[in-house]
């Protein structure tokens, strides 16, 4: 009976990758003993070693086909439209909200499921974060106060909803859920912690030494320029990423650790 061959997920043929390599290494160091480097890699990850030749000669080919830096059907733009903001200064930020970002967010936690359970880390935009139980303030109308009030066997109105104003439950982390994945906002003001603000950064430099004529020549040249962006670009900007992490959970545990010293040297808080 022939077997139908195995299809490698995207998180797999990395991993491929990565345990092929390891064996080569060991190989060179004579510690293989005897045995191949690929049947070495098939005996630990339980694929076929057609498929490990497979896997590594497309990488040998090429590092990043089928290893792809982006998302399937991640990347999406389009012309936007801008209105007069304070002091002269055009914005932009009508042409995003919350409706459009959940509707691409959905079909990316769908695609991530290829990759199995992921950690996403996202900024705390306005549009990253609308709530599904969102609570009365002073610009909601009376009847609107009282009917939240009345759903909630809570008889009387405005004091009482900052009191017993639920936890907020964000959509975006819901629809992550719901897929497997789960969802993690950085710190207000910390762009250093987004490695997606370095690729962007990357891109717009790119096109800012030959600026676009037209709307479609920019976006021709976005689709462009973001296909130029690889995996090692990622793995650069996520290790920058990983510095800034790194420093300030140091700091982090410097101040608790500064903390605790202070208890341990006058436990009682009083003086000789």
């Amino acid at each position: 009976m022939k077997t139908k061959r195995h299809q490698l997920v995207p998180a797999e043929k990395p991993l491929v990758v990565k345990v092929y390599k390891y064996f080569v290494k060991e190989a060179v160091a004579g510690r293989n003993f005897g045995q191949d480097s690929r049947q070495r890699t098939a005996d630990a990850t339980d694929f076929g070693v057609s498929t490990i030749q497979r896997v590594v000669a497309a990488y040998n080919r090429d590092p990043d086909t089928n290893f792809d830096a982006f998302v399937k059907d991640s990347l999406i733009h389009w012309a936007s439209s801008k209105k007069p903001g304070d002091g002269g200064i055009d914005d932009y930020h009508g042409n995003f909200d919350a409706v459009i970002f959940e509707k691409w967010f959905l079909r990316l936690c769908i695609n991530l499921q290829a990759y199995g359970s992921c950690v996403i880390h996202m900024d705390g935009a306005r549009y990253h974060k609308r709530q599904r139980n969102p609570a009365p303030t002073r610009r909601t109308l009376k009847a609107d106060i009282q009917k939240w009030l009345l759903d909630r066997v809570i008889p009387q109105l405005l004091a009482l909803v900052k009191k017993h104003k639920p936890k907020p439950v964000y959509v975006a982390q819901r629809i992550a859920a719901n897929h497997g994945h789960y969802l993690l906002y950085t710190p207000p003001y910390h762009p250093e912690l987004q490695p997606i603000e370095l690729v962007w950064g990357l891109v717009k430099n790119r096109i800012a030494r030959r600026p676009a004529k037209t709307p479609g020549d920019l976006s021709a040249r976005l689709t462009t320029e973001f296909t130029r962006v690889n995996s090692k670009n990622w793995c650069k900007f996520y290790r920058r990423v990983l510095r800034f992490e790194r420093k300030y959970l140091a700091a982090l545990e410097e101040c608790e650790l500064l903390e605790n010293e202070d208890e341990v040297a006058d436990p009682e808080g009083v003086d000789e």
